[in-house]
């Protein structure tokens, strides 16, 4: 941008723009900015060292849009987000500033509508609402929805300290002059140095705005190789930065005499940061988990012991139990901590004593561990039995010549099913995208007061036929029948039982695939997934992945699914069900464990 005598004018709104071989979402990111409903804004964007196009990409936008887009290339990769934002911010000119991620974009009236209220409010940053994208599925979750809900100013942070756990530095538009001033910068060498820089900003501004309106669009995968830095939670290092942004953000907190912010910002760890983990942690491999309790169990420590106690109750004694070195037990307190949007799962002992509900009969001793432990508040001990999401966990698991034997056990909540009541058991094996095709298998039951084992041993290759390609994912659930009542669990297992392998044959032939695998969800919950392994179905299987690229191939891929539609609705039982793969399907037990 230049003025009229070819100066570089100050354009009302900044925003930088960092990148890292991100060639192909770059675009999509800077034309959000350049389209925006506010004009008098300039974009600056950094590229970090990257190995791709994104550099070129990004030289096009400067190319077209001289007067409104510059580009910065940083000489090596910094690994992170925190220094091509700091070098942004050298190279600002205008009044405010706003960051923006190469994989995220803004809503059109994002820039316009955070200036009016920057501006009526007089505000050091203004604060909007920020939507996840899950580009998986196409669903949408807001961040943290509560702040948004109506306009808000405050002049302290104090006035409503739960802002701090919006600890974004991308839905928000700062006052560069505050920046400067407060010498507000990003902490080089960390991932999550949104948790710090956002810290430091609200203790240092004299006015903070909030505005209900939709402004960023946060880009979210799940899986896959577009994962960001900070969503690949497999890797130990993105826990451990975690954990030292949070000690940098007690340091601050504690250095400005807040000590009633920092068990604040405790008891969110305990609740989102520290769940977030744990609720992944059975998937991790037994070095991955020594150290993460080692990292948690030192952080944990540091901890203002109130928050133990004001967190949630079930995340707190979560924390409680990662403090005492037990994770396995603390990966069962998230189990039933839940996620959000999902019920929990049960899977501890609970214990009763002197007229009160524990959620296990260790640390019993102590007056701190009867107090952390104690859930009769919960109602556990008179919440109906049908209403709870009874925990199954797997004892054992052997798989030889097609043949699949499991063991395992049903939580029973304090004795509440009682052994004077008549118990049996089925194995469901079911498609999880058509859950009316399932195979029921018979299982062994042995009645316990704390838990209800469980066997069966079903020859897979001979009960599951699968068609191939409409149905490559199936799930266990254990039904229990007790009395007149049925209760319906799935069947949760460690990571070891993960990877293990049968032989199968898909109705559309083994051009499709030729095993089962045995899988973990992302919640620990066992399913069957057809893979391919002998060389014929690896081939077609690749094939098939290249081909489907194309047009031709898309409508190839239809045809094949169309004729696996036509073929399940001919296998549904009409007059003699037997003659065909029914909606379910009994089977035998064979007793003993294979050899």
């Amino acid at each position: 941008m230049t003025g009229d005598d070819g100066s570089a004018s100050t354009p009302a709104v900044s925003v930088v723009v960092i990148v890292f071989n991100d060639a192909d979402r770059l675009p999509a990111a800077v034309k959000s900015v350049l389209a925006q409903t506010l004009t008098d804004l300039e974009v600056v964007i950094v590229d970090d060292a990257s190995t791709d196009r994104s550099a070129a990409v990004a030289g096009r936008f400067a190319a077209k849009h001289p007067d409104r887009v510059r580009v910065v290339e940083l000489p090596e990769n910094s690994g992170g987000c925190s220094r091509p934002r700091n070098v942004g911010l050298e190279h600002v000119r205008g009044e405010y500033v706003m960051f923006l991620d190469s994989d995220d974009t803004y809503q059109p009236d994002a820039c316009a509508t955070l200036l009016a209220a920057a501006r009526r409010t007089g505000a050091d940053f203004v604060a909007g609402r920020c939507v996840r994208v899950h580009i998986d599925d196409g669903a949408e979750s807001q961040w943290c929805p509560r702040l948004f809900e109506a306009p808000a100013v405050y002049e302290n942070v104090r006035d409503h300290p739960d802002m701090l756990n919006d600890t974004l530095s991308t839905n928000k538009m700062y006052r560069h002059a505050f920046l400067e001033r407060s010498g507000l910068r990003f902490a080089d060498g960390l991932h999550y140095e949104d948790n710090l820089f956002s810290a430091q900003a609200y203790l240092s501004a004299k006015r903070i705005a909030f505005i209900p309106d939709r402004v960023y669009n946060w880009t979210v995968a799940r899986r896959g190789n577009r994962q960001s830095i900070t969503s690949s939670k497999a890797e130990l290092r993105n826990f451990v930065d975690r954990v030292e942004v949070n000690r940098r953000v007690d340091e601050f907190l504690l250095g400005r005499d807040c000590p009633d912010l920092k068990l604040h910002k405790d008891i969110k760890f305990i609740n989102h940061d520290l769940q977030m983990y744990v609720s992944d942690l059975r998937m991790r491999g037994a070095v991955y988990r020594r150290e993460f309790q080692a990292v948690a169990e030192s952080y944990l420590a540091e901890l203002d012991p109130s928050a133990f106690e004001e967190a949630k109750p079930v995340h707190g004694i979560m924390a409680f139990l990662l403090l005492h070195g037990e994770s396995q037990r603390a990966i069962v307190a998230s189990d039933f901590a839940g996620r959000k949007g999902r019920r929990g799962r049960l899977l501890t002992d609970l214990v009763a004593k002197g007229g009160r509900v524990y959620w296990c009969d260790d640390h019993l001793d102590t007056e701190l561990g009867r107090a952390q432990l104690d859930v009769t508040e919960l109602g556990l001990d008179e919440v109906p039995l049908d209403e709870f999401d009874v925990g199954n966990e797997v004892s054992m698991m052997a798989l030889t010549q097609g043949r699949m034997y499991l063991a395992g056990g049903v939580v029973n909540p304090l004795g509440r099913i009682t052994a004077d009541a008549p118990v049996t058991g089925e194995l469901e094996l079911f498609d999880t995208r058509h859950s009316n095709r399932r195979v029921l298998v018979p299982v062994n039951v042995c009645y316990g007061q704390r838990r209800i084992t469980w066997s069966v041993d079903v020859n897979v290759t001979e009960v599951l036929r699968p068609l191939g390609i409409i149905d490559p994912s199936w799930g266990l659930r254990l039904l229990l029948h007790v009395g007149d009542g049925t209760y319906r669990t799935r069947v949760t297992a460690d990571r070891m039982y993960s990877g293990g392998q049968l032989p199968v044959r898909p109705r559309m032939g083994r051009s499709v695939g030729d095993h089962v695998e045995t899988r973990l969800t992302d919640g620990g919950l066992l399913s069957l997934r057809i893979v391919a392994r002998a060389p014929v179905g690896r081939v077609t299987v690749c094939a098939g992945r290249w081909v489907t690229r194309t047009r031709t191939g898309r409508r190839l891929l239809s045809s094949v699914i169309a004729a696996e539609r036509k073929l399940l609705a001919a296998l549904r039982p009409k007059r003699r069900p037997a003659a065909a793969l029914p909606e379910e399907t009994a089977v035998e037990p064979s007793v003993g464990v294979p050899s």
